[in-house]
Formats: C-alpha cells, sequence, structure tokens
C-alpha cells in the first residue's frame, strides 16, 4: 500500500511539474506607432484633446478613427510590405484637414513561435504633415516595437 501511494505521489508531482507555462502567445503580436496631440502653451508642452478626431488612410480611403470625441492620442499599426503610410487627419470637424505622411523601415523579425508568428519591428525614418491645422511633429522614439512606447507629438 506505501508503494501505491508513493507511485501515485511521484506521479502527481512528475505530471504537475511537467504543466506548461509557455505563454509567449499573450505577448502582444503587433507594434503601434502611438502619437499624442498637443500644444506649447508659455512654452511647455501640454497635452491636448482633439474635440472631433478622425485619421483615415489614404491607401484605399481606409478609416482608422471617425469622429472620435475628446481624443489626446492615438495609434495606428504599419504594413510590414511598405515603407510609408499616408493619412488624413482631423483635430475638430470646424478645422481644416491635414496629411500626415510616416516613412519607415522594417528593421526585424522577433520570431515569437511557430504558433504565434513572426513580430515586425519598424523604425520611423521620416515623418511630416501639412500645416493646415498642424503646426509641427516632433519624433519623441523612432523605434517601434512590442513595448508601445510613446512615438511621436503632434502640436497644433
Amino acid at each position: 500500500m506505501k508503494n501505491i501511494t508513493l507511485i501515485l505521489l511521484l506521479t502527481i508531482v512528475v505530471l504537475y511539474s511537467c504543466k506548461d507555462e509557455y505563454n509567449i502567445c499573450n505577448e502582444p503580436k503587433t507594434v503601434r506607432f502611438i502619437a499624442t496631440i498637443n500644444q506649447r502653451v508659455g512654452g511647455a508642452d501640454v497635452l491636448t484633446t482633439a474635440p472631433n478626431f478622425s485619421l483615415v488612410n489614404l491607401a484605399g480611403n481606409v478609416p482608422i478613427y471617425s469622429n472620435e470625441p475628446n481624443i489626446n492620442s492615438f495609434n495606428i499599426t504599419f504594413n510590414n510590405l511598405l515603407d510609408s503610410a499616408r493619412y488624413v487627419i482631423t483635430l475638430a470637424n470646424n478645422l481644416p484637414k491635414d496629411t500626415l505622411t510616416v516613412i519607415y523601415t522594417t528593421v526585424g523579425v522577433q520570431a515569437t513561435s511557430l504558433d504565434c508568428g513572426p513580430l515586425f519591428n519598424h523604425n520611423i525614418v521620416r515623418l511630416y504633415s501639412t500645416t493646415n491645422t498642424i503646426d509641427s511633429i516632433k519624433i519623441v522614439s523612432p523605434a517601434l516595437n512590442s513595448s508601445l512606447n510613446l512615438n511621436a507629438k503632434i502640436y497644433f
């Protein structure tokens, strides 16, 4: 009886110790360009909300944000097969639209696993816009990876 109990106990310990704690697929699978909307007030950067924010991808005229109220930041993903993206950005219905252009490179593929797929990292090469409403743009961090850091500040 002691042998059966010991074997049963060892079997439970071995099975429990082999439990798969593999959770890499829970990590983000896309990288995002993250930007905030700002104004300069008395020489200081102030995070500001756009009263009625819209962002439309010019490739196919695809809306990403459509008349979203009180947005102070936004994020977008990039196509791994391209090296640039252009958007029409509107901060409010009564303000003129601007065109936002992002030129980027795909700097590497991070292999997560066969089940989860690859993660494509990008680097911002250049970021510019028209200046109908937007005053200027500042690149904060050019690296786009799974850490989801702030990449740019857009001033108006």
